[in-house]
């Protein structure tokens, strides 16, 4: 049952994350590996690493495939077990003209709207990837 429940959650949050709506994807980020005396959130992360912080912008079709289907792939987090992610990493897809979704990344978890995913392996590997200028 909490699988199901699990899934139904995971398919209402990626509703809007289709290929046909998203136009680019735009990577902010830092090294995973930057220590800080606290946790970093989803809406301090601009702010803190205003001056280490990069960016890159994905408009390949086909990476942003990619992305999209490993977001998808994303197994919910249990909210007991884990914490907000410490960001080192924000994802924001572009749909026509607006922002259609934000995922916030840390080293082990993912934000996406008040909901926790594990950042498997394939998934850090990646985005790490694209992180690389």
């Amino acid at each position: 049952m909490k699988k199901i429940i699990s899934l139904i959650i995971g398919i209402f949050l990626l509703i809007p994350i289709n290929q046909a709506q998203i136009k680019k994807i735009k990577v902010k980020f830092v090294d995973l590996g930057i220590e800080t005396p606290i946790r970093i959130d989803k809406n301090e992360f601009e702010s803190y690493f205003f001056k280490e912080m990069d960016s890159t912008f994905v408009i390949s079709h086909r990476k942003i495939n990619e992305l999209r289907k490993l977001i998808f792939r994303l197994k919910s987090a249990d909210m007991n077990l884990y914490s907000q992610p410490d960001v080192r990493i924000k994802i924001i897809m572009f749909g026509s003209n607006r922002i259609s979704d934000t995922i916030c990344v840390g080293q082990f978890v993912a934000e996406k709207g008040n909901h926790f995913f594990i950042a498997s392996p394939s998934f850090m590997k990646i985005i790490k990837k694209t992180c690389k200028k």
